[in-house]
């Protein structure tokens, strides 16, 4: 099975000792580097939960305000977490898979130094006011800039070490080319600049969306294909046609979801069931993934000695399952009525980036390292932990997200609505005790961490060492014959053509949308922002302040939006950028505010203190603004009628 031919050697036994040398330090960076960033992101994370419980924790102190410290604990784990350590499990798993070198390695240390410094300046400047508003893409231009070229001197360095394979190349080498090429062209695709209002909004659904399909889950998907056969005691595993068809088709699908954050929202309506039809399909690839590691552990579960990189893996693997399901729930239209703009859509973005991705690079860590040899260890306590506290965040999210729907759903025809005002009373305080839950949750999954940063700081770096290939007479006479060709030349442009028709049909074709291109009279005469205006510089504060994290500004047309105003449609939004759409309401809609609010002298003073008027809110004091920006925020919106 494992022939020079076909591009696949015993990788572990011929890679020569340069090689493995000269890769280590590479690995070895990429993971510190990661986890000194997973420590920030989950630390700021677990403040910012906090927040929701006891509001006033740096009340009144701008860099500790939760609008700047959700968005800045984002961007720190995804970026700087997930994006690192997957380029850890790359740069590690492809020399021991061609048993050569990895081929423009000088270039790896610069694009790590770039990402580096994305990663920090990002999140110094939303924490400093500075970020755009974006969800999931919050940082200024610089920064994106920097992760961008960073990006691509990986994917360069990635494509030069497999193109020394002629022929066949293997499920492993499918997923890391893919998941290489596919960060830095989802990361390019998203700074285009020019797409206002719903376009827009699209460009960032896609990004969500393509940062778990195109980038995150091909790179964990790909170590697994290395891993599971390592520890097994087999060969590298050729893949089928039926692999192929898993490869590809996580490259059309996943990123097609996109449309899911917006489902009764101001898209157009095919858009919305092509979003639904995707979220379908998703079952497609997680099935075929998972078929292909079950027969890979198929009657050799006993023979695994590493429980706890198992452990890890298998967990990841379980959530990894999960996700399709979550994600069909809120697509649907009949369960996004009741669980759209809720802890849902959070709940789902900590299942795929907080679990199932988190915990296959844990896996990694734990196997590179020799961690999980030690069962009763830091790696043991570090498991048990994450996923205690994984498990009792989610779980209450889950539970928060139904409860909150209903809530208003069960409000909309009441005397006083429990979707705006002081009817809103009525959900933040249901919320409570799931929020107390949830931030319990992330403190322990945080608190997990410290364990974490430990296994590295201890681990002794045997990364390079060698596990001999053991072949398989049984498992040769179940895959031999069967390998799926893919060629590199074909792979490239087949990677590069899988995301131009997903960019083009989820994004670009919406943009030309006569439904999304025209203006309507909200946006013609309350909707536009002239230059230096008193509600353009309240709008610019809105968006500094990352108020879109709590609020949203899309008025739905079912009924837990009743009594929130006239529906909002895509045209309501050609003279935004950003379109302030949000995806998550903490805090009530304020699409149309100045036509609902019933003080408008006093928004000032709220906005100072929000618990003096409403001690239920949990919404943090903007004191540290100065009056001029408290009063252009007012009038801003005031504006939103």
């Amino acid at each position: 099975m494992a022939t020079e031919e076909s591009g696949i050697v015993n990788a572990d036994e011929a890679a020569p000792s340069d090689a493995r040398s000269g890769v280590e330090g590479i690995v070895r960076w990429h993971l510190v580097s990661a986890t000194v960033f997973l420590v920030l992101a989950v630390a700021i994370g677990s403040v910012a939960a906090l927040q929701l419980v006891f509001p006033d924790i740096g009340a009144r102190v701008s860099f500790l305000s939760y609008g700047r410290l959700a968005p800045a604990a984002t961007h720190l784990f995804l970026y700087g977490w997930l994006g690192l350590g997957f380029l850890a499990a790359v740069y590690f798993v492809l020399p021991r898979i061609s048993g050569r070198s990895v081929r423009g390695a000088s270039l790896a240390p610069i694009s790590l130094l770039l990402i580096i410094m994305s990663v920090a300046t990002g999140a110094v400047e939303i924490g400093a006011g500075l970020g755009d508003g974006q969800p999931y893409f919050a940082a200024p231009l610089i920064a994106e800039l920097l992760l961008l070229v960073g990006l691509i001197l990986s994917a360069i360095t990635v494509t030069r070490t497999i193109a020394q394979d002629v022929g066949q190349l293997v499920p492993a080498q499918w997923y890391l080319l893919g998941s290489s090429w596919w960060a830095a062209l989802l990361i390019a695709f998203s700074l285009i600049p020019g797409l206002p209002g719903a376009a827009g909004a699209m460009q960032i659904g896609l990004l969500r969306a393509g940062l778990a399909g195109f980038w995150f889950v091909a790179a964990g998907v790909g170590f697994l294909y290395y891993l599971v056969p390592k520890l097994t005691g087999q060969s590298s595993f050729e893949g089928t046609p039926l692999s192929a068809l898993g490869f590809w088709s996580l490259a059309f699908v996943w990123a097609a979801t996109a449309p899911v954050l917006y489902i009764y929202g101001p898209i157009p309506g095919w858009l919305q069931s092509v979003g639904v039809a995707f979220s379908i399909a998703l079952f497609v690839p997680v099935a075929l993934i998972t078929r292909d590691l079950s027969i890979l552990m198929r009657g050799r579960a006993k023979l695994i000695e590493d429980r706890i990189t198992f452990s890890f893996a298998a967990v990841g693997m379980l959530l990894f399952v999960l996700v399709p399901i979550h994600n069909l729930v809120q697509a649907l239209r009949t369960s996004s009525s009741v669980v759209g703009l809720t802890e849902w859509t959070a709940a789902g973005d900590l299942l795929l980036f907080g679990g199932a991705l988190t915990f296959w690079i844990f896996a990694f860590t734990s196997y590179a390292t020799g961690a999980g040899s030690n069962r009763r260890g830091l790696a043991a306590w570090h498991l048990v932990l994450s996923v205690t506290g994984l498990a009792v965040a989610i779980g209450a999210m889950w539970t928060a997200a139904a409860a909150t729907g209903l809530t208003w759903a069960a409000g909309a025809n009441a005397a006083e609505p429990t979707s705006f005002g002081d009817g809103w009373s009525v959900t933040a305080r249901m919320l409570e005790p799931f929020f107390a839950f949830r931030a319990a949750g992330i403190v322990i999954f945080g608190a997990a961490q410290l364990f974490f940063a430990a296994v590295v700081a201890t681990a002794s770096w045997r990364i390079m060492t060698a596990t001999p290939e053991v072949e398989d007479e049984a498992f040769d006479l179940q895959l031999t014959g069967t390998g799926a060709t893919i060629s590199c030349p074909a792979l490239r442009g087949g990677i590069v053509g899988a995301f131009a028709v997903v960019a083009v049909v989820m994004v670009l074709v919406p943009a030309l949308d006569s439904t999304v291109t025209s203006e309507t009279i909200l946006a013609e005469t309350v909707r536009s922002y002239p230059d230096r205006s008193a509600v353009a510089n309240g709008r610019a504060v809105y968006v500094r302040e990352g108020c879109v994290a709590c609020h949203t500004q899309s008025v739905r047309p079912n009924v837990p939006d009743v009594g929130l105003g006239a529906v909002s449609v895509a045209g309501d939004y050609v003279n935004e950028a950003p379109a302030l759409i949000g995806t998550q309401r903490l805090g009530p809609d304020l699409m149309h505010f100045g036509s609902r609010t019933e003080n408008p002298a006093g928004l000032g003073d709220y906005l100072d203190d929000p618990r003096a008027e409403r001690a239920w809110s949990i919404m943090p004091s903007y004191r540290y603004l100065t009056q001029g920006d408290l009063d252009a925020l007012s009038e801003y919106l005031l504006s939103l009628r």
